[in-house]
């Protein structure tokens, strides 16, 4: 049975991994940073797989992520479906950029879990990592998705958590396409 932790790490997987990119695809013309949030814009299928860990179920991953920007530009909202072993599930998630911290926010929330995620979020050039630390029994754990924009229309994923000092593992990885 998945817990609440490994359902939440899931979910920050497959929303980080559904949609992010590497140094061929031309950055947006804006000066403006939030401007490079707009990579996300439109709809998007994805695919992947993910590995039997203690913190994931192994087997096929696929999700219809939906983004685009709020009325005033100044957030970029993503709806998804995601679907793998663990069933169907419903997320929303939101981007910005604060030029007071300068710093790019995100924030996700499954309709099954009452608590939001809020991994650091990066962006340099066309790729885009998402990471975060959480204790699970006991231990620390430290999880990262680094997406990877290699066209406008696609993005690979990978996904991989450590434990304590120990080395990254795989979690799952897999590839986006916009489709619209």
């Amino acid at each position: 049975m998945m817990t609440s932790a490994m359902r939440t790490l899931l979910y920050t997987v497959l929303l980080c991994g559904g949609a992010l990119a590497p140094a061929e695809t031309p950055a947006p013309a804006s000066a403006e940073p939030i401007e490079q949030l707009g990579r996300l814009l439109g709809r998007w299928t994805t695919r992947g797989e993910m590995k039997a860990t203690p913190y994931s179920t192994a087997g096929a991953v696929s999700s219809e992520l939906d983004c685009g920007w709020a009325p005033r530009h100044s957030f970029m909202i993503c709806s998804q479906l995601v679907r793998s072993a663990a069933g169907a599930q419903e997320q929303l998630s939101v981007y910005t950029y604060s030029a007071a911290g300068r710093a790019f926010r995100f924030v996700g929330w499954s309709r099954e879990d009452a608590h939001p995620r809020t991994p650091e979020l990066r962006i340099e050039d066309n790729v885009w990592s998402y990471s975060s630390e959480t204790e699970i029994d006991g231990r620390p754990v430290r999880f990262r998705t680094v997406n990877t924009f290699t066209s406008p229309t696609t993005m690979l994923w990978r996904s991989e958590y450590a434990e304590g000092s120990a080395p990254w593992r795989l979690l799952g990885e897999g590839a986006d396409e916009r489709v619209e």
